[in-house]
This record gives structure tokens, C-alpha cells and sequence, in this order.
């Protein structure tokens, strides 16, 4: 439930004679004190307050003139919405870190400006700065268009004029070939060969996790979510419904399929309590421990007895469950270990070392999509993974 907004009171600013609230550290003058048009103004803003769940005001007739406004307080003004609207779960999404990211050269440089002032240059000066910071050009569009969208939703507040919003519309998009900005290359599949190799140094439960999104084509925080009552086991095909995923908030369904070997893969994770989350880092650290201590050689009666040496109070505890960012962050240490030994392999065979490349789980999903439409078509791959356009799938889905 929303907080219910505190309501300013109306009062006296005896160097002017005028009525005035404070809102948020701001002073909004109403009118003469007393007089019929001042209490109207200040009805008004107690209405629009009461049917605000942020508690903001969303007409310019409380509104300073935009000559007062400054980017500083649209950019703080939106930024409360974006917290706020950007949830799933009760939980931030990324997408709000993007926003922060965005915006951030825009406070850099125009915090202080008069809205007014930020126009198509100051938006392209900002621009300069995220190319100065070595940005892609597809990612420097992509903020750019999310200070625009800032300063739309001014706009649809009445926080500032249409002007300004039409103004920084007139900026085009960074051109390929025409901007200082490099293209990085795209997102391709990664090699089996190097997933089978990587393998080998993965803790078991992120290996399976590994194999399961390569047989499935799902997203990394699809597996990460997976519990035993979001699988529907009664069909030749296991039907997995994700409690969450990307495009909900879209009104979009999400199905994902389980055939005979994934199913094998998943099978033993099911064996936990229904709400629960498969894969687990705790159990998979409990994993890894039993593990070394079935390699272990030095007889029980010697040396550190098995949990003698932990710390007793950790700063660090393996959570519940994964998400795509310990996910990413657990391959990437494999590979890094896969590397050290080849190249210590290398040195005492007296040859260059073959290193394995970086790789993202991601781009499991592109190896998916693209055996998908090589075995059958694009409209089968876009229908595995889950898009509504195949545009989208061709990104995903590379032609043989």
C-alpha cells in the first residue's frame, strides 16, 4: 500500500504578504495570504496530494515556472518514480540501475540549469560524455533514450512544458560507421566444445544448471528459478511455468519444455520441498565439501577433523538460491581455472597455451536458438524461446 502523503500546511510568508506550503523542501507560493484564489490553489494541491500515491503534485498549477525548475528536481522527481515502478517482487529490477546510469552524466553537468536550458546540445553534450566513458553506440543510444524518457514523463506531470521534451526529440540516434562510439560485436553462441570443457571445473550443481539451459534454450534467471512446483511432470514433455519472468509485465505467458534428457538432468533436484528453490548455493558448498573430503587421503585420526577449520562466524554465507549474477560470476571462475591449468599444461610442454574464451550463460540461449532453427526453423526457435516476433529470434537464432 502506498504511504499516505503528509499534507503541507498552509501558511504565512510574512516578507510577501503571501500564502505559501513547503513540499519537499520547496516553497510554493499561492497567491495573497487569505485571499479566495490562494485558499482554491491550495485546495487543489491537498486533492492532488490525496490522489498521488508518490505524494507528489502533477499540475502546473502548483508548479514553479520551468525558469525555476531545475534538471536537479526533475531528475530527483523521476528517479523517486522509477524506484517505485521499477519492481518485480517487491525487488528493484536492473532496469533501475540503468536509469541511475543514465542519468548520472545529465546531473553531472546540468544539475544545476534551469530545465529550460536543457536542450538538443546539452543532451548531446551528455551524449559525449558517455562516449568519453567508452560506451558502445547501441548503449549509448539506449541511455540517451532513457533521459528522454525522463524528461517525457516531466512532461506527462506537467513538471515542465511539452517544449522541452519535443526539443530532445529532435537528437537522432548514433549512426554506425559515423560516431567515435565502436560497435562491440554481437552476442554470439558459444561452442559446445568450450561448454564441455568449462564443465569440468563448475561445482556440480551449477554444471547441471549449465547443461539444463543449453538443452532448454531458457533464460539464466529462468533456471536460477526453478522450484519443484513450478514443473508440471505429467506429460511426456515437462512443462515448466516460471513464478516470474521477463515479460510479465507485459500480460505475456511463459512456457518452457523439458524433454528426456533435461529431465534427467532436473530429476534430482526435485526431491526438495516444493516451494523451494532446485539449484541451491548452500547445497551445492555442502556438495562441494563432501567432495573433498571423499578425495581425502591424510587418515581422520591426523590433521583437521572435517569442519574443525571453518570459520565459525563467516562474513559471507552460500544463500538460498542463484540468480543470474552469481550464475554468471560462478562460469567465469571456471573458465579462469580451466585457463591456469592449460597454461601451466603449456609451459611444461614448451607450447603456447590454447585459452578457452569468456563466455555468459546468455549465450547459451543463442547455441539453443540456433541448433533449433538448423534442425527445423526460425518459427520453431522463436517458439522455444519464448518470443512473439521473429525479429527478436533472429537475433538469437544465427543462419547456417
Amino acid at each position: 500500500m502506498a504511504k499516505r502523503p503528509r499534507i503541507p500546511k498552509y501558511s504565512l510568508h510574512k516578507a510577501s504578504g503571501r500564502a505559501r506550503v513547503i513540499l519537499n523542501g520547496r516553497h510554493i507560493f499561492l497567491g495573497k495570504y487569505g485571499s479566495e484564489e490562494s485558499l482554491e490553489r491550495y485546495n487543489r494541491l491537498v486533492a492532488e496530494l490525496a490522489s498521488s500515491a508518490a505524494g507528489r503534485t502533477s499540475t502546473a498549477a502548483v508548479a514553479p515556472p520551468c525558469d525555476q525548475v531545475t534538471v536537479a528536481e526533475v531528475l530527483a522527481a523521476y528517479l523517486r518514480h522509477a524506484e517505485g515502478y521499477y519492481q518485480k517482487s517487491g525487488q528493484p529490477t536492473d532496469q533501475l540501475a540503468l536509469v541511475k546510469l543514465a542519468l548520472r552524466p545529465v546531473r553531472e553537468l546540468y544539475a544545476r540549469a534551469p530545465v529550460s536550458e536543457f536542450g538538443p546540445l546539452a543532451l548531446k553534450a551528455v551524449r559525449v560524455r558517455m562516449i568519453e566513458a567508452g560506451l558502445c553506440r547501441k548503449e549509448v543510444n539506449r541511455r540517451v533514450r532513457l533521459v528522454r524518457q525522463c524528461f517525457r514523463w516531466a512532461v506527462a506531470e506537467e513538471m515542465i512544458p511539452p517544449a522541452v521534451h519535443q526539443a530532445l526529440a529532435a537528437v537522432d540516434g548514433l549512426r554506425k560507421g559515423r560516431t567515435e562510439a565502436p560497435d562491440h560485436p554481437p552476442v554470439e553462441p558459444v561452442a559446445d566444445e568450450v561448454v564441455e570443457a568449462t564443465l569440468a571445473f563448475l561445482p556440480s550443481t551449477v554444471a547441471d544448471m549449465v547443461r539444463l539451459q543449453r538443452l532448454s534454450g531458457c533464460r539464466p534467471g529462468e533456471v536460477c528459478g526453478i522450484r519443484p512446483c513450478d514443473v508440471e511432470r505429467s506429460t511426456e514433455a515437462w512443462v515448466y511455468t516460471p513464478a516470474t519472468h521477463k515479460t510479465e509485465h507485459l500480460d505475456k505467458a511463459r512456457t518452457i519444455y523439458f524433454g528426456p534428457r533435461a529431465q534427467d538432468v532436473l530429476r534430482p533436484y526435485l526431491l526438495r520441498p516444493a516451494e523451494q528453490r532446485c539449484f541451491s548455493p548452500a547445497d551445492s558448498e555442502r556438495k562441494r565439501l563432501a567432495e573433498l573430503h571423499a578425495k581425502r587421503v591424510t587418515p581422520l585420526s591426523y590433521g583437521n577433523r572435517p569442519g574443525t577449520n571453518r570459520v565459525r562466524h563467516p562474513k559471507r554465507q552460500a544463500g538460498d538460491r542463484y540468480d543470474k549474477n552469481s550464475y554468471n560470476r560462478a562460469i567465469g571462475r571456471a573458465v579462469n581455472a580451466a585457463n591456469a591449468k592449460r597454461k601451466i599444461a603449456a609451459e611444461e610442454a614448451g607450447v603456447e597455451p590454447v585459452l578457452l574464451p569468456s563466455w555468459s550463460p546468455n549465450r547459451l540461449r543463442h547455441s539453443a536458438a540456433t541448433e533449433i532453427r538448423r534442425l527445423f526453423n526460425l518459427e520453431a526457435a522463436g517458439a522455444v524461446l519464448g518470443h512473439s516476433k521473429l525479429d527478436t529470434t533472429e537475433i538469437y537464432a544465427e543462419r547456417n
